[in-house]
C-alpha cells in the first residue's frame, strides 16, 4: 500500500519485507464497433496515446438493465465503457456515432453514481454536443 501512480509508471511505498508484486496489462483501443437498434455503431476516444478504452460494448434498448426516468425514452442504446489510466485528471473525448440521425432534441445520459459515493442513477451528461447521427463529450479522468 501506499504506492503512487504518474502516467505509466507506479512507484510503491516503502517496502518492509518480503512482498509480490504483480502486473496487469490491458489493451488500449481508441475505436469500438457494435450493433446498435437500427444497425453499426461506432465509439472513438482520444486523449494521449496511452489513452484509450480498456473495455467497451453497445446496449441496445432492450438490455439497458436501469429503469429510465419517467417521460425519457431509450433512442438508440446505449454505450458501456471503461477508459485506460491516463493519468491524474487526464482530459478525453469520447465520440459516439450511431446508425441513424438524431433528433435535434435528443439528450445524452449516463447512469452511474453522478459524484462519487452517490446512489447511481441517471443525468444528463454536461456539455455532450449533438450533430446528425454523432454525438461527443469530454470528461476529467479522476486520478487513481
Amino acid at each position: 500500500g501506499g504506492g503512487l501512480t504518474s502516467g505509466t509508471t507506479y512507484t510503491t511505498g516503502p517496502i518492509t519485507g518480503d512482498c509480490t508484486v504483480e502486473v496487469t496489462f490491458v489493451p488500449i483501443t481508441t475505436q469500438i464497433t457494435g450493433s446498435l437498434d437500427g444497425g453499426v455503431a461506432t465509439a472513438s476516444i482520444n486523449g494521449s496515446d496511452s489513452c484509450g478504452f480498456a473495455s467497451g460494448e453497445f446496449v441496445p434498448v432492450a438490455s439497458i438493465g436501469a429503469p429510465l426516468p419517467s417521460g425519457m425514452a431509450a433512442l438508440v442504446g446505449g454505450f458501456g465503457f471503461t477508459t485506460s489510466y491516463c493519468g491524474a485528471d487526464a482530459t478525453l473525448t469520447v465520440t459516439l456515432t450511431y446508425p441513424q440521425a438524431l433528433p435535434a432534441d435528443a439528450q445524452v445520459f449516463k447512469y452511474g453514481p453522478h459524484v462519487a459515493g452517490d446512489a447511481p442513477s441517471w443525468f444528463p451528461v454536461a456539455g455532450a454536443a449533438l450533430s446528425g447521427d454523432r454525438t461527443s463529450f469530454t470528461y476529467r479522468q479522476r486520478g487513481w
